[in-house]
């Protein structure tokens, strides 16, 4: 089976489009080398059309977040992906800052089995713990997810 990968990282703050589109080039990526990517910054086109309180989306990514193997945590300020981070740790599970982090795990779990979700995490550099706040970034704006 497949390594199931949470990508998490910034979403008002900044752009949103460039948001939305670098975090589809990063699953790109991920899918290439082997992983399933999970992009949670698709629900921006489900928002557009039919909008949902920020609590609900939150809630919904947290279900995602306990489905997958690991997470990727893009670089940027983001409240809402340090608390997915934060997540993650508390499941035990790997979590990487870079490309080169994702891929080394993955060489090393060359069988794609899902034996990482009830094992402990595997050392990931030095970035593999929970991020700094971010808190002060506040609110969130008109599509309802957090800044």
């Amino acid at each position: 089976m497949k390594i199931i990968v949470y990508v998490a990282g910034p979403y008002t703050l900044g752009d949103v489009a460039i948001n939305v589109s670098n975090m589809i080039k990063i699953c790109n990526s991920l899918w290439s080398m082997g992983f399933i990517p999970y992009c949670p910054l698709l629900t921006h086109f489900w928002h557009l059309i039919t909008p949902h309180p920020y609590e609900d989306w939150i809630e919904y990514d947290k279900i995602w977040v306990e489905k997958c193997d690991c997470l990727f945590r893009m670089p940027g300020k983001s409240s809402g992906a340090d608390g997915e981070v934060v997540q993650m740790l508390a499941l035990n599970r790997p979590i990487f800052f870079t490309l080169e982090e994702a891929e080394t795990f993955l060489q090393e779990n060359e069988n794609g089995s899902k034996e990482t979700n009830n094992t402990e995490a595997p050392e990931i550099g030095s970035n593999n713990q929970a991020p700094e706040s971010t808190s002060g970034e506040g609110g969130n704006d008109s599509t309802g997810k957090e800044l």
